[in-house]
């Protein structure tokens, strides 16, 4: 799926159920989601499926604050891989991001 279709999907969901937390809760509710990852990846054995639910619950908290300040998950995405090409921790050439994105 699309970051941008899900974007859309997560703002019509939110605005359907009446959903407009402030900042602080949207990011209370992303810290307790990140601390559920945190007890999952504690464990020696855990299951993938676990994984991707902990990973979704985070995304969603992600885009759903991207999306009260009317920001773009792809510019964000974009944003942060520019910031890491310059920090040259990836170590990736300019091309790589035309490889993947035909920009």
């Amino acid at each position: 799926m699309d970051i941008d279709v899900y974007s859309e999907i997560i703002k019509e969901f939110c605005n359907l159920n009446g959903i407009t937390k402030p900042d602080q809760l949207f990011c209370n509710g992303l810290q307790e989601e990140i601390d559920e990852l945190q007890e999952l990846i504690d464990e020696d054995d855990y299951a993938k499926e676990d994984l991707e639910s902990e990973l979704g619950d985070i995304l969603w908290y992600v885009v759903s604050i991207a999306n009260h300040h009317n920001i773009s998950m792809s510019d964000i995405m974009m944003k942060n891989y520019i910031k890491l090409e310059k920090r040259t921790l990836i170590g990736y050439t300019p091309n790589i991001l035309k490889k993947y994105s035909g920009r």
